[in-house]
């Protein structure tokens, strides 16, 4: 054999091709990296579809508050010859489930009722009220001065455990407004605000408006103002009662004369699905995305009455 023999069987040997062994190995760390940039990916977009959905949820809560404060804004006593005279009237329904999640951190959920009370836990040094004045500001003597002296020892909506983790509600407004800031002409313009369906799409934030109601030329409008809404909540403020507070129910017609017929403020929250799949693929007590947005409206017209003047609060 000579060294030219040799030599090619020596190259040969040295530039064989790869085993199946570490083409599998190759393989695998392959895959491997593969797979992880696929992760990433999917997480990247999944992110992203949470991302958009709270962003959605939060623009059709948004869109809601907006429009129903544009109209409740609008509410005026009155007007003379009417039936009834005064018309606002709030009833809200409670449902027995929330988003099931524990929302204060209590190791409950969804317990509380959404009427401005505390259920429960709710004690003093969880009073947000203010005391406006230094005590250790070493100022003249004077009396102390609070921001709400006396609801210093009550639980309101302010405070941070009462009606936080609350249930669901399906409230139902009705109001008059006139004339019509938008299309100037006699006649009474009564609003609903309501949950229902629309085109078949349930969770559906309604305005039913009604133009000329009672008259030859009424004619009903509905329009939606948000979707995918899973509660609906309103509370009036009754300056009337010795025991002032919000009022999950609220009937102009059933207050007397000498009251004030229309609550001077309304508030309002709407809890819209946050979620990526289908709300009707959810399980019952599996636990719901939601955004829920808050908002306190003053009636303009009531908080010039003569009549709130003499029942409002005033703090010292």
């Amino acid at each position: 054999m000579n060294c030219a023999s040799v030599t090619n069987r020596c190259g040969a040997r040295g530039a064989r091709g790869l085993t199946l062994l570490e083409l599998v190995i190759a393989l695998a760390i392959l895959l491997l990296f593969i797979g992880a940039a696929l992760l990433s990916v999917f997480h990247i977009i999944r992110t992203g579809e949470v991302a958009q959905a709270k962003l959605d949820a939060m623009s059709n809560a948004r869109h809601a508050l907006e429009t129903m404060s544009l109209e409740i804004k609008q509410v005026r006593f009155g007007p003379l010859g009417a039936t009834p005279q005064n018309l606002f009237e709030v009833s809200t329904n409670a449902f027995p489930n929330g988003n099931y999640k524990d929302d204060d951190g209590d190791g409950a959920v969804d317990e509380e009722w959404l009427d401005g009370l505390s259920q429960g836990g709710w004690t003093p040094a969880d009073n947000r009220h203010a005391r406006l004045d230094n005590p250790a500001g070493g100022g003249p003597p004077s009396p102390p001065r609070y921001e709400r002296q006396r609801f210093l020892t009550t639980p309101d909506l302010g405070d941070g455990v009462v009606d936080v983790d609350a249930r669901f509600n399906s409230a139902t407004m009705r109001f008059r407004t006139f004339p019509n800031a938008f299309n100037p002409s006699p006649g009474n313009r009564e609003v609903r605000f309501l949950r229902g369906t629309y085109d078949g799409e349930p969770n559906v934030l309604l305005r039913v408006v009604t133009e000329d109601a009672g008259g030859p030329n009424e004619r009903t409008t509905t329009s939606p103002i948000a979707f995918g809404v899973l509660s609906f909540s309103a509370l009036c403020w009754d300056p009337n009662t010795v025991d002032r507070g919000w009022r999950l129910f609220w009937n102009a017609a059933a207050y007397p004369a000498t009251d004030v017929e229309i609550p001077p403020s309304v508030f309002l929250e709407v809890t819209c699905y946050a979620g990526v799949k289908p709300l009707s693929s959810l399980q019952p007590g599996e636990p719901i995305d939601t955004v829920r947005l808050q908002t306190v409206v003053d009636i303009e017209s009531v908080l010039a009455s003569p009549k709130y003047a003499a029942v409002r609060e005033v703090y010292p």
